[in-house]
């Protein structure tokens, strides 16, 4: 098995394959300008060698593989996003979420409901001081996952607004040479 790096064209950042498959062809997205490109399986030698050669620009300010600065950034920056990410029961990837903060809440809150409920209708039995824990434990959760969600969107902003720095740096260098 071969692997061959591509580079968007619109904006020349990396492209990582995604896990979605329509019949022969998989869907590979830019994660930095969110283009997508579609690669058809129509013979391991010839499309591999072909959608390479046109994911790649000549130009160089494009391609992460013609400027090392470009690539250590990427680089830099995949390595930094798996700091984030948490790994699902099927091995997938995911980043932290505000959508996933906003439901560890609400589930929270809902359990606090339950307890607090159960306590001021028959005391503080057993099944209440276990739905307030269980509300404990959703909020320490939800507020871990908020704060790894802002950490994340700080650091991916960051890297978006470096990398196009480093693009118009170079594409200032490439006018002027």
């Amino acid at each position: 098995m071969k692997i061959i790096h591509l580079v968007c064209k619109m904006c020349g950042a990396p492209m990582e394959v995604s896990l979605r498959q329509a019949g022969r062809a998989m869907e590979l997205a830019c994660e930095f300008c969110g283009s997508k490109a579609l690669v058809r399986d129509e013979g391991e030698e010839r499309t591999a060698a072909g959608e390479a050669a046109a994911a790649t620009t000549e130009d160089p300010t494009k391609s992460a593989f013609k400027n090392p600065e470009l690539a250590l950034l990427d680089s830099k920056w995949r390595r930094e996003r798996r700091l984030f990410e948490r790994v699902d029961e099927r091995g997938r990837r995911h980043a932290p979420s505000p959508e996933a903060t906003a439901m560890l809440l609400f589930f929270a809150l809902i359990a606090a409901i339950g307890g607090l409920s159960g306590a001021l209708a028959s005391g503080l039995g057993p099944l209440s001081i276990f739905f307030l824990f269980l509300a404990a434990g959703f909020a320490v959760a939800g507020l871990s996952n908020g704060n790894r969600a802002r950490a994340y969107a700080s650091a991916r902003k960051r890297y978006r607004r470096k990398r196009a720095e480093l693009i118009e740096a170079l594409k200032e260098s490439a006018k002027r040479d």
